[in-house]
């Protein structure tokens, strides 16, 4: 659930899986030990909004997406993926890809674990690929890093993105994200690849004016792509976590 406002209570089959009392943040639950195979489910979330409400929210319930993630026994942990720049420089830059493994299965398995990182044309910039071995109830977190020749670097001027993949056995996963290397001191303030930049920036909510509270991916967009040609290359969420669909808009437009 990428946002439930507020106090959610999620049931499957009428047994309590999950709560979540903020109405911003994200959270999953675990279904699979509560689920009747080969059966219909129910699945029931409820809220209890209240009066007492926050000024800057008009609404209550799911207004942003719900997602049911499914994989084999032996699986990549949800939200595990995770790309981290460790150099940025013109000659090229040096990341980081990380990501846990997961063994649901009764016995040990070995798995093809293969990386795949594309430039913003498309193309493979660098792969990778091995066996992994993992017995049965085990989480196993594995890393790589990889050095990119001439990357092409992400800023608010040029938002280049990157898509990086890993495959595990029959399960798989994927982030878009930026190369860039961030640095803030006292004396030259913020620095994007070594590049002092001021930010110019906005107050946003996370309300879709006439649309009302639902996060439409469109609408995100429409409001970055408008902010950005006003001049502003900075958003401060005003009382919130940013919306996947805002962050994603910022990404790509350089916000």
């Amino acid at each position: 659930f990428e946002g439930i406002y507020r106090q959610a209570s999620v049931f499957v089959n009428q047994s309590l899986v999950g709560k979540r009392a903020f109405g911003y943040s994200e959270f999953t639950v675990e279904i699979q030990d509560y689920i009747r195979f080969g059966e219909n489910n129910d699945i029931l979330v409820v809220v209890k909004c209240g009066t007492d409400n926050s000024r800057w929210y008009s609404g209550a319930g799911i207004y942003r997406n719900v997602w049911l993630l499914h994989g084999p026994a032996l699986n990549i942990e949800s939200e595990s993926l995770v790309v981290t720049t460790l150099s940025a420089e013109e000659e090229g830059a040096e990341v980081e890809v990380r990501f846990t493994l997961i063994n649901n299965a009764l016995k040990a398995g070995t798995v093809e674990a293969a990386f795949t990182i594309c430039d913003p044309d498309g193309h493979v910039a660098a792969e990778r690929s091995f066996p992994v071995r993992i017995r049965s109830g085990q989480s196993l977190e594995i890393r790589k890093r990889f050095y990119l020749p001439e990357a092409r670097l992400w800023s608010d001027e040029a938002p280049n993105l990157y898509t990086v993949r890993v495959q595990a056995g029959e399960d798989e996963d994927a982030v878009v994200t930026g190369i860039r290397k961030l640095s803030l001191d006292a004396k030259h303030g913020l620095r994007v690849n070594g590049k002092g930049v001021k930010l110019r920036g906005a107050c946003v909510h996370h309300d879709q004016f006439l649309l009302g509270s639902e996060a439409h991916e469109d609408s995100e967009f429409r409001r970055v792509r408008l902010l950005k040609e006003a001049g502003f290359n900075a958003i401060r969420s005003a009382h919130n976590h940013a919306s996947q669909a805002m962050l994603s808009a910022c990404d790509q437009l350089g916000m």
